[in-house]
């Protein structure tokens, strides 16, 4: 199974995801305290600081899901209206 059927399957997996990426604070510390989105790994004096996509390939999965879902909603309204 793949990380976005995994999402779209289970959206409430992912939204921690986008909780931490909506607010300007919580991304600048969920980027500072790693948040399972970023990893980081101390060499000497230098930190190196490297994207997890996992979960932001899962949170893009629900996003995919919640578009199609409004794509419908969009069609079903349109037909609505010009009948």
């Amino acid at each position: 199974m793949s990380a976005n059927s995994t999402a779209a399957a289970n959206p409430a997996h992912v939204a921690p995801v986008f909780a931490a990426l909506g607010d300007a604070t919580r991304l600048a510390l969920v980027a500072r305290f790693c948040a399972g989105l970023v990893s980081d790994l101390r060499q000497g004096r230098e930190r190196i600081w490297a994207l997890d996509p996992v979960h932001l390939e899962e949170a893009c999965g629900c996003l995919d899901e919640i578009s199609i879902q409004w794509d419908k909603a969009l069609d079903r309204l349109e037909k609505f209206v010009e009948e």
